[in-house]
């Protein structure tokens, strides 16, 4: 081997050493950013996570509130309108009620409503025809008791049942549906205390 070739094959060797050192640099280096970029990217992936973890509690927790309020409100529903069929129930049995029956309730809510001064009692056609003399009288003679005078109309008035006072144009409207359109707080507060209590 000439001195050229040792020199070439030196410089080769030489060459070759720094290039497997460089190499190995470079490995190291990269298999660095690798790790590096391993550990970034699992701190990402966990923090990621733990958005995702709370984002879907947080729908979690919104999807169970909305359905509780839903189901409130559905609970709500159902108790009004078992409330409205209860008061419902009550108006179609009093129109259900026997002559008998009706005479007796109607001169009872008379008496809850006997006038303190002279008054026009004025009824349906139904009840004009239904109530006897002696009903009639009673009527009378409770107004009497009470200091008043009553005077039956012989008009039927434009109502289905119970009764209208006039005193000289000012009138209490006693037929059911205005009794009950104006004790509907009570009535509903009564039958929500009986089916709820």
């Amino acid at each position: 081997m000439s001195g050229l070739e040792k020199i070439v094959g030196r410089i080769s060797q030489e060459s070759s050493g720094k290039a497997d050192a460089i190499l190995k640099e470079a490995k190291a280096r990269a298999e660095a950013i690798l790790a590096d970029n391993r550990k970034k990217t699992m701190e990402e992936c966990g923090r990621i996570e733990k958005k995702a973890e709370a984002q879907a509690r947080g729908i979690a927790e919104r999807s169970k509130a909305s359905a509780e309020l839903k189901s409130k409100q559905i609970l709500l529903s159902g108790k009004q309108e078992a409330m409205n069929d209860t008061i419902r129930l009550a108006k179609e049995k009093l129109a259900g009620l026997s002559d008998q029956e009706y005479t007796d309730f109607f001169v009872k809510l008379f008496q809850k409503h006997v006038p303190a001064q002279d008054a026009v009692l004025k009824l349906g056609k139904k009840d004009l025809g239904r109530f006897s003399g002696e009903t009639l009288d009673a009527l009378t003679a409770a107004a009497k008791a009470a200091g008043s005078n009553l005077t039956i109309s012989k008009d039927a008035a434009d109502i289905r049942d119970g009764f209208v006072l006039d005193f000289g144009g000012v009138e209490e409207n006693c037929t059911f549906d205005a009794l009950f359109d104006q004790n509907i707080d009570d009535l509903l507060d009564k039958v929500k205390s009986i089916l709820f209590a």
